[in-house]
């Protein structure tokens, strides 16, 4: 069964890989085998996590880390960890997820560098980075390129560098942040990580468009769109299909903007509790602003307030109230 849920999961056929992965952990936990148990249950919660169902995903890979807690595993625990660290990310509860993740990223330090310890340095620089706590951010995703080139690994080292260069270039060194991005990129396609790719696609379509090279974002945005739907990630195909009105809005192919927008905020709704639908509707408030339509913008913008406030992503909150502020400007509210 578990040969089975691998193959499909190759295959990204996600529904079969969830049902075999589930048979699997019912069998190993029958037979008392919680050990192997845990490994299958890794798995599904890695296939959960693809499917944007967070809830469960975390529920599964919490009763894997109980497991490698009981019998002191702290290599597989991280492992383990890393993943919840990037649920959470996804999910959007930035707080819970570095919080979680701190005690046994020092336990892991404490020892030789580890393919765990480089997964969870990645996995903590993902959720600082949306909580706009950059420098800590850089500092953290160049720990975990240290460690996964120490270790060769390089699908790790894909992972890490994507996190390395995004610090960089939200940090204001934006051609040192394209060059590592790139890099991350193409290693990314080196292993076949599509998961690595479609990440690291997006922050490279969104810092062609803030360069005017909307030609090149595009490129990389409707790429990524075309990877998320092989990888069979509605969350991320609800993003880059959002995304792919970015390029279009800054160009002035308004309409096109607003396709790209509707069928993102569309989609993220229905993936549930994410980061995507915040970006979704900051995106498309901001349109309907620079359209004229300021009573939208208010409506998608104060939904995006809502969901963002106190929980972040920060890059959400602070685009969102600038936004908020120029609309009280042009309606004539210019002390709020």
């Amino acid at each position: 069964l578990e040969q089975a849920g691998d193959r499909a999961w190759g295959q990204h056929a996600n529904v079969a890989a969830e049902g075999y992965y589930w048979e699997s952990v019912e069998s190993l936990s029958r037979l008392g085998r919680d050990l192997d148990a845990a490994r299958a249950r890794e798995k599904l919660g890695t296939v959960l996590c693809t499917l944007a169902r967070y809830e469960e995903a975390l529920a599964v890979l919490d009763q894997a880390a109980e497991t490698y807690r009981t019998v002191d595993d702290v290599e597989r625990l991280g492992h383990t960890m890393a993943q919840i660290g990037r649920v959470h990310a996804l999910r959007g509860t930035l707080s819970e997820g570095i919080e979680r993740l701190q005690p046994v990223l020092a336990l892991l330090e404490a020892q030789a560098p580890s393919h765990a310890l480089a997964a969870l340095y990645a996995a903590l620089a993902y959720l600082l980075f949306g909580s706009g706590r950059y420098a800590e951010d850089l500092v953290v995703a160049e720990r975990a390129v240290e460690v996964a080139r120490t270790l060769q690994d390089e699908r790790l080292l894909a992972y890490a560098g994507y996190q390395h260069g995004i610090a960089l270039a939200w940090l204001g060194r934006t051609e040192d942040g394209l060059r590592v991005l790139d890099e991350a990129r193409a290693r990314a396609e080196a292993v076949g990580d599509l998961l690595t790719l479609c990440d690291v696609l997006d922050p490279l379509g969104w810092l062609y468009t803030l360069r005017g090279e909307f030609d090149r974002s595009t490129v990389h945005i409707e790429r990524a769109v075309v990877v998320a739907e092989r990888l069979g990630d509605p969350g991320w195909i609800a993003n880059m299909v959002s995304h792919c009105g970015v390029p279009a809005l800054y160009a002035g192919h308004w309409d096109q903007a607003r396709s790209a927008f509707e069928r993102g905020v569309a989609l993220s709704r229905q993936v549930g509790t994410s980061m995507f639908l915040p970006y979704t509707l900051l995106a498309r408030g901001r349109l309907c602003l620079w359209a004229g339509t300021w009573a939208a913008a208010a409506q998608h913008l104060e939904e995006a307030l809502t969901l963002v406030e106190g929980v972040g992503p920060l890059d959400v909150l602070r685009n969102v109230r600038i936004l908020l502020a120029e609309l009280d400007v042009l309606e004539g509210r210019p002390a709020d």
